[in-house]
């Protein structure tokens, strides 16, 4: 088993903003087809483990971004299994720019359910399906993504609405995660979004969302960080913190 998945990606225009800079959310559909490449190379792809009646679950991600990848940049991108913490598998990536600096770096918190009980498993308990082990002893990250709470003093004030529609729909058949990221920035002062980029984002995924549902978006903002959650009925779907 390789100790990384190494790709050399020439980044395609419709991945970046205004600026010419790439959006958080491409990194985030570039992120997950690294963890789908990643993982069939390791033998627990989503096929392998469904063998199984196991499924992953993305639960938690941070990404910082050293340096934003710019139109027409060439990357080499890489991912890696780091291992468990606690019962969460944890897989890392970075975006290397030309010169082999650190573009883009960030950590993925994963767990395994099991399909029948809508249960998540343990880790060490189907280390036979999945290496308890890391690939590559690097982290990309030293910190793992946290959980996020909105400040319980915040007037919770809704801030946009968004109902899930066709485009937002993956083979899964509910909306991709890379789509929480989008709608979150904006959310956020276009004059803000436009002007800047992020310097780091943080996300737990909290609960899937469907075709249909109506998702209220709340905005804390304290300084240069902004805390946007989505709530859809009576759920919270997601919360993601942004670092500008």
């Amino acid at each position: 088993m390789a100790s990384k998945l190494i790709r050399h990606l020439d980044l395609p225009c419709y991945m970046f903003d205004c600026r010419e800079c790439l959006r958080p959310s491409s990194f985030m559909d570039i992120a997950q087809e690294l963890a789908a490449a990643g993982s069939a190379d390791g033998g627990f792809s989503d096929q392998d483990i469904a063998e199984h009646g196991l499924v992953w679950i993305l639960a938690r991600m941070k990404v910082v971004f050293n340096k934003i990848p710019h139109r027409c940049d060439s990357v080499t991108a890489e991912t890696w299994h780091r291992g468990l913490s606690g019962p969460y598998f944890i897989r890392d990536y970075r975006l290397l720019d030309a010169d082999g600096g650190v573009a883009v770096a960030s950590t993925s918190t994963w767990i395994i359910m099991d399909t029948a009980s809508r249960r998540a498993m343990r880790g060490d308990r189907i280390t036979d399906i999945i290496p308890s082990s890391p690939q590559c002893g690097e982290e990309a990250v030293g910190e793992l993504a946290g959980k996020i709470i909105f400040p319980k003093d915040a007037p919770e004030t809704v801030v946009a609405q968004h109902e899930v529609v066709y485009s937002d729909l993956d083979y899964n058949g509910h909306a991709n995660n890379a789509k929480y990221t989008l709608w979150a920035l904006d959310a956020l002062p276009s004059e803000l979004t436009t002007s800047r980029s992020p310097r780091e984002i943080t996300i737990n995924f909290n609960n899937e969302a469907h075709l249909g549902d109506v998702i209220s978006l709340l905005l804390h903002s304290s300084g240069d960080t902004y805390i946007i959650e989505g709530r859809s009925n009576g759920l919270q779907v997601f919360i993601e913190e942004i670092k500008i």
